[in-house]
């Protein structure tokens, strides 16, 4: 059994979350004006940390890029803030 589950992203360079194992993140938007994931998970299953990277417009990235995957881009604060979300591998 799956549902769709949303969780509250930090905006900070460095966060993690605990998802369930095997969750698909299918997205990256704000909603009330908070940053948010949602994600495909099994509800059943354990759960597995999971670290993410997000990136300013414009930052330098310091990362191997080969370790990033790309989830989306979202915008705050009336599109002052553009920030681009990648999971660490």
């Amino acid at each position: 059994m799956y549902k769709v589950f949303k969780y509250k992203i930090q905006i900070k360079d460095y966060f993690s979350l605990v998802l369930p194992q095997n969750a698909k993140i299918l997205s990256v938007q704000v909603q009330y004006g908070k940053a948010q994931i949602w994600a495909l998970v099994n509800p059943h299953n354990t759960v597995e940390t999971r670290n993410f990277r997000l990136i300013d417009t414009g930052e330098q990235i310091e990362d191997s890029l080969e370790r990033l995957d790309y989830i989306g881009t979202f915008q705050l604060d009336d599109e002052e803030y553009v920030g681009h979300l990648f999971e660490i591998r």
